[in-house]
C-alpha cells in the first residue's frame, strides 16, 4: 500500500495547525491556507516553511516534481526527440521553478515551455527550437479541442456567387496553424515525429514553412500550409466573410490560387460554418 496518503495526512494536519495559528481567531479557510503552505513547500528549491520538518515531505516533493517533469516530456515528444530526453529533463526541472502547474491533471502543463527553451543561452544555435516546441503545444491544443462538424464542400457549390462571397466560415475548433518565417520548423517537427534526431536534419532545405494541425475525427492530422493559407485562416478566425478572407490571403501572397486553397482546407475538413450566423446560407 502506498505511503503517500499517510504523508499527505501528516502534512495536511501540520498545515491546518499552522493556518489555525496564523488566523488568530479570524474566520479564514483552513483548506485554502493549507494548500498555499503545501504549494510553497512542494515547489521551493529547498524544503522550507512550517511544513519542512514533516516526515515524508521530501518523498512527496520529489514525487510531485518528477510527475511535473514527466508530463513536460510526454507533452513535447518532438522536442524531446530533437534535444534528447536527458537534456529536456534538466531544462524542465529549471522550468518548473519559473512556471508552476495550475491543473492537477498536468495534461496541458508547459504552455510557457517554448519561450523558456527559446530564451536559454544554450539553445542559441537551435533557432528552430521555440517554434518546434510550440508545434508540440499546438498538437495538444488540437487533440483536446471541442468537436465540431466540418462544412461539406458541396454546400459551397450550391450557393449563388454573391451569397458565397458573404459566407462566413470559421476554422474548426481543433484547427491550429502557424507560419514560420525564420526556419523550416514544421519540416523539422514532422521529421522528429517520424523518429529523426537533430543530427538527421543536416540535409533539410532551410526555408520558411507553415503548418495546419486539425482533428476532424478521432486523430490529429497535420498538413503543410503556406503563408496565404495562414492568412486566410486568420481572417476566418476574425469572423471575416469568404470574400474578405480571400483578399487577405491574396495580400499575403499575390500568387495564391484562392480556389485551390479553399478546396484544400475543405478537403482537410478544417472549416466549419460560423455558429453566430442565424440564416441559412
Amino acid at each position: 500500500m502506498s505511503a503517500r496518503p499517510a504523508v499527505v495526512a501528516r502534512v495536511r494536519k501540520a498545515g491546518d495547525d499552522e493556518a489555525s495559528r496564523a488566523r488568530t481567531g479570524c474566520a479564514g479557510d483552513a483548506a485554502e491556507d493549507f494548500e498555499h503552505l503545501l504549494h510553497a513547500a512542494l515547489l521551493a528549491p529547498h524544503a522550507e516553511g512550517p511544513l519542512a520538518a514533516q516526515p515524508g515531505l521530501a518523498v512527496y516533493r520529489n514525487g510531485f516534481r518528477r510527475a511535473c517533469i514527466d508530463a513536460l516530456i510526454a507533452n513535447h515528444p518532438a522536442t524531446s526527440r530533437l534535444v534528447g530526453e536527458d537534456w529536456l529533463r534538466s531544462a524542465a526541472a529549471e522550468y518548473l521553478r519559473h512556471d508552476l502547474p495550475t491543473d492537477a491533471s498536468l495534461l496541458r502543463y508547459g504552455e510557457g515551455l517554448p519561450d523558456f527553451l527559446g530564451g536559454l543561452p544554450s539553445t542559441a544555435e537551435m533557432p528552430w527550437l521555440r517554434a518546434v516546441c510550440r508545434l508540440d503545444r499546438l498538437w495538444l491544443d488540437a487533440h483536446q479541442a471541442a468537436d465540431a462538424q466540418p462544412v461539406h464542400a458541396g454546400l459551397l457549390s450550391t450557393l449563388p456567387h454573391d451569397a458565397l462571397g458573404q459566407l462566413r466560415l470559421r476554422p474548426l475548433p481543433s484547427a491550429r496553424w502557424a507560419w514560420h518565417a525564420d526556419a523550416p520548423a514544421f519540416a523539422i517537427w514532422q521529421a522528429a515525429r517520424a523518429g529523426a534526431e537533430s543530427a538527421d536534419l543536416a540535409g533539410l532545405s532551410w526555408q520558411p514553412d507553415g503548418a495546419l494541425l486539425v482533428r476532424p475525427g478521432e486523430a490529429v492530422e497535420w498538413h503543410a500550409l503556406d503563408r496565404a493559407g495562414c492568412a486566410f485562416l486568420d481572417a476566418c478566425a476574425d469572423g471575416q466573410t469568404l470574400l474578405d478572407a480571400s483578399a487577405r490571403a491574396v495580400a499575403a501572397d499575390t500568387g495564391c490560387a484562392i480556389a485551390t486553397l479553399i478546396g484544400q482546407l475543405l478537403g482537410w475538413q478544417a472549416l466549419c460554418l460560423d455558429p453566430t450566423c442565424t440564416h441559412e446560407p
